[in-house]
């Protein structure tokens, strides 16, 4: 079971950034049901260069209709998506250009697997959501807009697609981008950037198109190579998490294995458990490499005391004040399950590495998705809404607000009943 953000974390473990130079942008699309998201990737992926000859040349020979190259299969990873006509689930495709890597996810457009695009944007630094230029804003297209801001995604680019059926028409771009600027000015620290675009002619995918000589904004290439992904890179604080514990050098000794969240980790460093206020001295430092006497890695292991406390879950930290210990909390969630939200229920609360029980109290309020406006309703949240509950702790949790931590404010749901995954939000 991950969180939102237990998913980002593979930033740090996927490509050590200062070790190869380069960096990773991880980015995916979302819109409604045919807005040309997976024509978009294999346009984007086709036209850059940045796939290996050997892979082009695989998905060609197999993917030709009438001819033509069928570009939505460069994101297609199941056959059964193929036969079916639809990508039932997110698939991801990595590609290089100049210094930066990037990692592309595919979603599902239909309305019962936004679950699917939410878990898509949870690790990703920007969100490209087509809007058919056709057909216009539709719901699909504004809900996905408010759960990126909610995952915390701070860059959206929104991409009016197939633009070609009104012969790359300038005012229909601006009646599409006047609408949803109009909503989207009400999503808190996001940055929106409107694209003219035709995925099926690669109008404003990779290079600038002739045909809107209006547009003096980037191609989706270039806007992709411009961003500023967040990185959590603060020295002077620390933070990880304890992954496991065990048997040290002899046996006076425990060995902890963490999760490096934030900052860098060296011998000597005092670190404080914060629920149970142990002081840990790191001692005997190893990484990836061996013995090391400081560390960034994103996983690291250290000597303590045979009579230590320390449990898998713990947060160790040094100079992070946001954090603080609750029984109970509030929390916004998008409701991700079939059955509806139980009040007075039992679920596991999941934050960081840590779970305990929880007990929904009520739902104070829920989102509008058509006005992003919150509404004084109090019945259960239902597949695909996002409302915000009370919830009381069986034991305590350490988190910080999402908004000032995505690490520490990131929670799931968990239907103890059955594993099942049925929400998803942060700490309010």
């Amino acid at each position: 079971m991950t969180t939102l953000t237990d998913l980002k974390n593979r930033n740090q473990i996927s490509l050590h950034e200062e070790r190869f130079g380069r960096e990773l942008v991880r980015f995916n699309t979302a819109g409604s049901v045919d807005n040309g998201k997976s024509t978009l990737i294999g346009r984007l992926l086709y036209d850059s260069g940045g796939l290996p000859e050997d892979v082009i040349a695989t998905i060609a020979a197999r993917s030709r209709e009438g001819g033509k190259l069928n570009l939505a299969a460069f994101t297609d990873g199941l056959k059964a998506e193929r036969e079916r006509g639809i990508t039932i689930d997110a698939s991801y495709r990595y590609f290089q250009r100049g210094q930066r890597d990037f990692i592309v996810a595919d979603s599902p457009g239909h309305f019962e697997y936004t679950r699917n695009m939410l878990t898509a944007t949870s690790h990703s630094d920007a969100t490209l959501i087509l809007v058919d230029a056709e057909h216009g804003i539709v719901e699909q297209n504004r809900r996905h807009a408010y759960l990126a801001s909610m995952a915390g995604v701070k860059d959206i680019a929104i991409l009016v697609n197939k633009l070609d059926l009104f012969s790359y028409s300038e005012s229909r771009f601006d009646e599409i981008r006047g609408e949803f600027s109009r909503l989207l000015e009400k999503l808190p620290n996001i940055a929106v950037t409107f694209i003219p675009i035709s995925a099926l002619h690669g109008e404003n995918i990779v290079q600038s198109s002739r045909l809107t000589p209006w547009y003096e904004g980037p191609s989706v290439l270039r806007y992709l190579e411009g961003l500023s992904p967040e990185r959590d890179v603060a020295v002077d604080k620390i933070r990880a998490v304890v992954q496991w514990i065990e048997r040290g050098i002899g046996e006076a000794q425990r060995e902890v294995v963490v999760r490096l969240d934030q900052g860098s980790l060296g011998n000597g460093d005092r670190l404080k458990a914060t629920l149970s206020n142990e002081e840990v001295v790191v001692r005997g430092l190893s990484a990836s490499s061996g013995f090391v006497v400081r560390t960034s890695e994103s996983q690291a292991r250290f000597q303590v005391p045979w009579t230590t406390q320390l449990q898998r879950g713990d947060l160790l930290s040094r100079g992070d004040t946001r954090l603080q210990s609750v029984d109970r909390l509030e929390a916004q969630l998008c409701w991700m399950d079939d059955e509806p939200l139980r009040t007075g229920d039992t679920y596991l609360v999941r934050v960081g590495g840590r779970t305990v029980e929880g007990v929904i109290e009520e739902v104070l309020r829920r989102v509008d998705i058509g006005s992003y406006e919150y509404v004084d309703d109090q019945r259960p949240l239902s597949l695909n809404e996002v409302g915000a509950v009370g919830v009381s702790l069986r034991q305590p949790l350490v988190v910080a607000p999402f908004t000032e931590d995505r690490r520490a404010g990131s929670l799931i749901l968990i239907d103890p009943r059955d594993g099942n995954t049925v929400a998803a939000g942060g700490v309010q």
